[in-house]
């Protein structure tokens, strides 16, 4: 069966959504580049699901767009080859065979008999699982059933919801290769969980909403990068110094610069050849679930922030 070769970034504009009086989306912007594999992570609650069926059609925004290219989900020429989704691994009847279930679903996709197999090769169902009604399936193997059916059509663009539900640590490094082969070819990947630690693993970059809106947005190698925590008795001079040398600096307060892209050796030899007495020169590393319990939790700021704004 051909590829889709045609990239699509999703673009997400001003997206809101109300349900009687309450806001579950709140004028949300961001866009998921093809090529990357992109988290969507919010505390439940957050507008995650909801945005991820307006982006599927399945519900209509209140105002705003949500994109997938420059088309609304439903008037892209053909938006079930276009898009595949996982949205939640249930919907299969019982009483058919995995094999008989992507079957049903593969001639609206022009997939035949080989890619049904293919698939179901990829997902890792083998002859004797294909072979099985899914009454008989484990939460794993229906999980891996829903992602072969997002991949029959072989889509330019792949969204899940919370895929590794179900899958052991052999399921989940799987599923790992899985996405990254997609974006590899230059498909364009969106992947929402709640697993902070694997999404840090797995992704590029990242998306983080609370209460309907964006609260940060950038790549996620940023989020793990080393800094240096430093005093200094003369704090001016040694930033002053270090970002000639092209380090960043960012005065956290307090008399604490934070510093990246050097290390405590270079930061101790500027220090030495300025002459500036240094008092304190820590190693710092942070992860996803830090940022993401910094901006969630109750009281956390609603500022959006960008890889831009928190490197400065």
């Amino acid at each position: 069966m051909p590829s889709h070769h045609t990239p699509y970034a999703i673009n997400v504009r001003g997206l809101t959504k109300s349900f009687g009086g309450r806001r579950a989306v709140d004028a949300l912007s961001f866009t998921v580049r093809p090529g990357r594999i992109t988290g969507f992570l919010g505390p439940n609650g957050a507008g995650k699901t909801t945005t991820l069926r307006m982006l599927l059609g399945l519900v209509r925004p209140t105002s705003g767009a949500a994109l997938i290219g420059e088309h609304r989900y439903e008037d892209l020429p053909a938006p079930a080859r276009t898009v595949g989704a996982l949205l939640e691994a249930d919907g299969f009847h019982p009483g058919r065979t995995g094999r008989d279930h992507l079957r049903t679903y593969a001639p609206a996709l022009g997939a035949d008999d080989r890619r049904v197999d293919e698939v179901l090769a990829q997902v890792g169902l083998d002859e004797d699982a294909a072979r099985r009604t899914v009454r008989g399936y484990s939460l794993g193997m229906r999980q891996r059933l829903g992602i072969a059916a997002a991949l029959l059509p072989d889509p330019p663009v792949l969204i899940c919801d919370e895929p590794t539900n179900g899958l052991d640590p052999e399921g989940i490094r799987w599923l790992r290769g899985l996405l990254r082969e997609r974006a590899d070819r230059g498909h364009t990947v969106l992947v929402s969980s709640h697993l902070l630690a694997e999404m840090q693993q797995i992704v590029d970059s990242v998306v983080i909403i609370d209460k309907g809106r964006v609260v940060y947005d950038g790549d996620v190698a940023a989020v793990g990068e080393p800094t240096v925590r430093v005093r200094a008795l003369d704090g001016a001079r040694l930033a002053a110094a270090l970002t000639a040398a092209g380090a960043v600096v960012e005065d956290a307060g307090d008399g604490v610069l934070r510093v990246r892209a050097a290390g405590a050796e270079q930061i101790a030899r500027t220090a030495l050849r300025e002459q500036i007495v240094v008092t304190e020169l820590v190693g710092e590393e942070h992860s996803l679930e830090e940022l993401f319990f910094s901006l969630t939790e109750p009281g956390a700021g609603q500022a959006p922030a960008t890889i831009q704004e928190t490197a400065q």
